[in-house]
């Protein structure tokens, strides 16, 4: 992003960038909502018309299998491949493809820039695992780059929390399995493990307030808060999934946080930045007028 507009609680209409308001600049690009109503966004393009990739969906017993296989494969990826694994819980709807409908499976993403072969040779490990049930990997255009997570289209209630993994063993991943595996009757319908690292972890060229650049692995759940039991089932175990992997968290993605309480999400922050974006939220928010991650 190269400019904004954006409507701060007195009213006024600023246009920011790094040599106008180099402070704002700095804050909305990780401090969200926080610091006012940003009514439009000036970004530069990068030219990408196709890449390789897709999902590939599993039986959920061979969860086991699949997110061991995962943690040591994922790391030794380069910079032009993407990768996320997922445990969903799937409802028996049938606009869903038959192999999934109402069944607990494991979910693979990748998306590599690279050659279609140089992809196909990349993913051979994880098609070994296991025997898929569902192989959606191929050649496709950019405009089809949500073909990776097959999120849902339709609005739906969800609650959520999220974690930034510094390292991701193998005890990490018995404990995701244990809280939210096939046999453990988690009530949330989606637990991914996402691939981070590469340009995120290197300082940005403009400098700004992203939380979680130091994370390898990226932990986020959500389930679906339908009717009292469910209401208080779905924050217990997510808490739970989350108090399983503290040994190996160190804050967090302040755009997957969450339900995660303020003062945790405060603390994704290191303290020169939490100390900076806090006064800047006393200066151009005094009565607190915007919500959002920063508080005064």
């Amino acid at each position: 992003m190269t400019r904004f507009g954006i409507v701060t609680a007195d009213g006024v209409v600023r246009t920011v960038d790094a040599g106008s308001e180099p402070d704002l600049f700095w804050a909305v690009r990780g401090g969200r909502e926080s610091f006012g109503i940003v009514t439009w966004m000036e970004f530069g393009l990068v030219e990408q018309p196709r890449f390789h990739g897709g999902g590939i969906f599993f039986d959920g017993g061979d969860a086991p299998r699949l997110l061991h296989a995962w943690r040591e494969w994922a790391p030794g990826l380069g910079e032009d491949t993407s990768t996320s694994i997922a445990l969903l819980a799937l409802p028996p709807d049938p606009a869903l493809p038959p192999e999934l409908r109402g069944r607990f499976v494991v979910h693979l993403r990748l998306a590599h820039l690279g050659a279609a072969a140089e992809g196909e040779a990349l993913l051979a490990p994880m098609r070994a695992a296991a025997v898929p049930l569902l192989d959606g990997v191929g050649e496709l255009p950019w405009a089809a780059v949500d073909a990776v997570h097959s999120d849902p289209t339709d609005p739906m209630p969800v609650w959520d929390r999220g974690a930034v993994l510094d390292t991701l063993p193998a005890d990490a991943v018995d404990a995701v399995l244990t809280e939210s595996g096939p046999d453990s009757s988690s009530p949330l319908v989606l637990v991914e493990l996402r691939l981070l690292g590469g340009a995120l972890a290197r300082p940005a060229t403009v400098p700004n307030a992203v939380a979680g650049r130091h994370g390898a692995v990226s932990l986020y759940c959500l389930g679906v808060p339908a009717g009292p039991e469910a209401a208080v089932q779905v924050p217990a175990r997510a808490a739970a999934l989350l108090d399983a992997v503290a040994p190996w968290t160190r804050g967090g993605l302040v755009n997957l946080a969450g339900q995660a309480a303020p003062d945790t999400v405060a603390g994704y922050w290191d303290d020169d930045t939490r100390l900076r974006l806090a006064a800047l939220k006393r200066r151009v928010d005094p009565a607190g007028v915007f919500g959002g991650p920063v508080t005064a």
